[in-house]
């Protein structure tokens, strides 16, 4: 469970708060780019390349948070196909009779709450006229 007294919020394995910090281990690599020696603050692993500080500034990194990619282009959708449209209904005869319906169940819960009321009324007229006597 995360425990929220802990310094940093360290959630997934990474700890933010020691960011920019002196005591980060740094990494012997080789610039996929200009061949030059460097170090980097994570391990190199084969296959990915590693960049100087140089090189890595000259392709857009530490811009772009999208791994390298490339996502300036946007992807057009009017070459998709487009979906078979509904056929256009009218509702305003349903919407008409829905709205006399409501309207039916609205007068009758009225009448009802009038009823109610008249009825606690002779109630409560009945005790206070048994109180009385």
């Amino acid at each position: 469970m995360y425990d929220n007294n802990r310094g940093g919020g360290n959630r997934g394995g990474r700890d933010f708060d020691r960011r920019g910090s002196s005591d980060r281990q740094m990494h012997d690599a080789t610039c996929a780019k200009c061949g030059s020696h460097c170090k980097v603050p994570f391990m190199p692993s084969s296959g990915k390349p590693v960049f100087c500080s140089d090189c890595f500034e000259s392709q857009g990194g530490g811009n772009n948070r999208g791994g390298g990619r490339d996502f300036s282009s946007k992807r057009s959708f009017s070459d998709r196909p487009s979906r078979p449209q509904a056929p256009q209904v009218d509702y305003s005869q349903q919407f008409a009779t829905l709205t006399k319906k409501l309207d039916t169940i609205i007068e009758m819960l009225v009448i009802k709450n009038i009823k109610a009321t008249e009825v606690a009324e002779d109630v409560s007229e009945t005790v206070e006229t048994e109180v009385e006597e």
